[in-house]
C-alpha cells in the first residue's frame, strides 16, 4: 500500500478459507519536505575550463546530472567540467528530499588558436610588425602579460621578447597563440670607404669597403645593380656609399664619398719631321709648354720631360702631358729612318770640244770617288750636277763636273785677196782676208807666191779632232802702166794737148792717167797712172 498521508496503518491478511489475521498498527507520519534548494553560479564555460555551481542548502546535498546522482558530489558546490542538466537534491534528517530545478550548463567551444605571422627579428633601431590570424578579439601579450592598449590585429614590436596573442570570443572564451620570440639583432659595424676619390675623364678609380662581405654599393643613395663586392670600380662622378648587410639582414651605411672626374688636359700635338736620314736625327716638339713625358714604344724615356725630343732611332714616339690633377693626354707619331741615297762621288772636271755636248758616260768617268750608277744629270751652263736622289727627308747626294770647252780650231771663213801683180802674197795678207775670227798660228798651203788659191789650216787641239780650213783666192791687180818716155815737137807758140802727149808715150800706157804740169808749150810733161789698190806705186812716163 502506498501511503501518502499520515496515519496508523495495519494490514489484515485473509487466506483462502476466509480466515483473517491483522497486523499491529503502524503509525505513519508525514514529515515536511526540506526547502527546495536553488543553484547559483555561471551556467556556461569554455572548453577546457569549468564552472562552479552552488546549492542554497548548507547540507544534505546530492548533485545530479540529468537526474542521476553524481557519485561523491554531496558538497554545497559542484565543479562542472562537462555540459549537461544539473540539479541538486537536498535530504534532511528525516530523509525527506527536495530537488532544485535543472540548471543547464553549456560548454562553449574555444575560438581557433590564433597564429602570429611576421618577421621575428629586426635590427637595432628598427621594428617588426606581428600579425594575428584573428580579425578581432585580440590582446597582445609580452612574456605572458597583456600589453596595454595593444588589441589590434597587428603589433609593432620595437623590443626583443616573447610575444603571444590571446583571442577572446563573444562567450569570453580565449585561445592564446604560441609564443613568438622576437630578437633584436645588433647592427653591423659602420663600413668605411677607402680609395682615390678623383680620377681623370675616361679612367676610373676603385673604392674599397672595410667590410669583407655583405656589401651593396650605392650611388646618390640608390643601389647600383650587381655591385655587391668589396670593391667598386667607379667610372662616373657622384656621391658613393656602401651599405653592409649581415646574415641577420641588419645594415649599416658608410658616409658618402664624393668622387670627382677631372677633365683631361688638351691632347698635345707633335710637330717635326717624322722621318730622318740614316746617321741623322729629327726633333719632335710637343704643343704643351709643360708637363711633358716622352715615351718610346709606350714606355717613358728617362729624363725626357722637355718640350722637344731629339730622335735618332726609328720607332713609335709619344708625348704624354700630365696636368696638376695627374690627368694625362697623349698622342703618338711613328718616326722612320730613311736610308741615305747612294754616293754621287766627288767633284771632277772635263774638257770637251767646243760645240759638242758631253755624254753621260764622259761626265760619269770624270767624277771622283766611287759614284754609284743610276743617278741623274742636270746642268747650269757648263757645270753638270750628278744627283743620287734621296727619299725625304734625306737630301740628295750630288757631285759636279765642271766642263771646260776646248775651242774648235777656227780657220775663219773663205776670203779673197787682190795683190798687186808681180808681188808675192804674205801670210799676213792672206790671214787678213779670212772671214770670221780665225785662230792665229795656222799654216798656209801651197807655198805663198802670187795669184792662186791658198788654204789656211788650223790644227785641232785635243779633244777636238777635226782641223779647220779656210781658203783665200788671190787675184792680181795689174801694175799701173804709164808707158815709156817719149818726145814731141810742137809748133812754137802752141799749147800741147793730152792726146798729143799720150800719142808720144811708148809702150802700152793705160789710159786715164793725169798730165802735169798744166799743159802749155814746150816743157817736160809727166803722165801719171795712179796705182789701183793694192798696187801702191803710180806709174809715170814723161814726154
Amino acid at each position: 500500500m502506498v501511503v501518502t498521508v499520515a496515519g496508523n496503518y495495519a494490514v489484515q491478511v485473509t487466506d483462502v478459507n476466509g480466515c483473517s489475521a491483522t497486523s499491529g498498527v503502524t503509525t505513519v507520519t508525514v514529515n515536511p519536505l526540506p526547502s527546495t534548494p536553488t543553484i547559483t553560479g555561471t551556467t556556461s564555460f569554455c572548453t577546457g575550463g569549468s564552472t562552479t555551481l552552488t546549492s542554497s542548502a548548507a547540507s544534505g546535498n546530492q548533485w545530479l546530472l540529468a537526474g542521476s546522482p553524481i557519485s561523491g558530489e554531496t558538497s554545497t558546490t559542484l565543479v562542472v567540467t562537462v555540459a549537461g542538466a544539473y540539479s541538486v537534491q537536498v535530504t534532511d534528517v528525516n530523509g525527506c528530499s527536495a530537488t532544485s530545478g535543472v540548471t543547464t550548463v553549456t560548454v562553449n567551444p574555444l575560438p581557433s588558436t590564433p597564429t602570429i605571422t611576421g618577421t621575428t627579428s629586426f635590427c637595432t633601431g628598427g621594428s617588426t610588425t606581428l600579425t594575428s590570424s584573428a580579425a578581432s578579439g585580440n590582446q597582445w601579450l609580452l612574456a605572458g602579460s597583456p600589453i596595454s592598449g595593444e588589441t589590434g590585429t597587428t603589433l609593432v614590436v620595437s623590443a626583443a621578447g616573447g610575444y603571444s596573442v590571446q583571442v577572446t570570443d563573444v562567450n569570453g572564451c580565449s585561445a592564446t597563440s604560441g609564443v613568438t620570440t622576437v630578437t633584436v639583432n645588433p647592427l653591423p659595424s659602420t663600413p668605411t670607404i677607402t680609395g682615390t676619390t678623383s680620377f681623370c675623364t675616361g679612367g676610373s678609380t676603385t673604392l674599397t669597403s672595410s667590410a669583407a662581405s655583405g656589401n651593396q654599393w650605392l650611388l646618390a643613395g640608390s643601389p647600383i645593380s650587381g655591385e655587391t663586392g668589396t670593391t667598386l670600380v667607379v667610372s662616373a662622378a657622384g656621391g658613393y656609399s656602401v651599405q653592409v648587410t649581415d646574415v641577420n639582414g641588419c645594415s649599416a651605411t658608410s658616409g658618402v664619398t664624393t668622387v670627382t672626374v677631372n677633365p683631361l688636359p688638351s691632347t698635345p700635338t707633335i710637330t717635326g719631321a717624322t722621318s730622318f736620314c740614316t746617321g741623322g736625327s729629327t726633333t719632335l716638339t710637343s704643343s704643351a709648354a709643360s708637363g711633358n713625358q716622352w715615351l718610346l714604344a709606350g714606355s717613358p724615356i728617362s729624363g725626357e720631360t722637355n718640350t722637344t725630343l731629339v730622335v735618332t732611332a726609328a720607332n713609335s714616339y709619344s708625348v704624354r702631358v700630365t696636368d696638376g690633377n695627374g690627368c694625362s693626354a697623349s698622342t703618338t707619331v711613328t718616326v722612320s729612318e730613311q736610308a741615305a741615297p747612294a754616293s754621287a762621288g766627288t767633284n771632277g772636271t772635263l774638257i770637251v770640244c767646243a760645240g759638242t755636248t758631253p755624254t753621260t758616260a764622259q761626265l760619269f768617268a770624270a767624277l771622283g770617288g766611287s759614284p754609284a750608277t743610276g743617278g741623274t744629270w742636270s746642268n747650269v751652263g757648263l757645270v753638270y750636277t750628278y744627283t743620287q736622289t734621296g727619299t725625304a727627308p734625306c737630301p740628295n747626294n750630288t757631285a759636279t763636273v765642271t766642263v771646260t770647252e776646248q775651242a774648235q780650231p777656227n780657220a775663219g771663213t773663205n776670203g779673197t785677196l787682190i795683190i798687186c801683180a808681180g808681188s808675192t802674197v804674205t801670210a799676213a795678207q792672206l790671214l787678213a782676208q779670212l772671214g770670221g775670227s780665225p785662230n792665229g798660228g795656222g799654216t798656209w798651203s801651197p807655198t805663198l807666191a802670187g795669184a792662186g788659191t791658198y788654204t789656211y789650216t788650223v790644227t785641232a787641239t785635243t779633244p777636238c779632232t777635226v782641223n779647220a780650213t779656210a781658203t783665200v783666192i788671190v787675184t792680181e791687180q795689174a801694175q799701173p802702166n804709164a808707158g815709156t818716155n817719149g818726145t814731141l815737137t810742137i809748133c812754137a807758140g802752141s799749147t800741147v794737148t793730152a792726146a798729143q802727149l799720150f800719142a808720144q808715150i811708148g809702150g802700152l800706157p793705160d789710159a786715164g792717167g793725169a798730165w802735169s804740169p798744166t799743159l802749155a808749150g814746150a816743157g817736160t810733161y809727166t803722165y801719171t797712172v795712179t796705182a789701183t789698190s793694192p798696187c801702191t806705186v803710180n806709174a809715170t812716163a814723161t814726154v
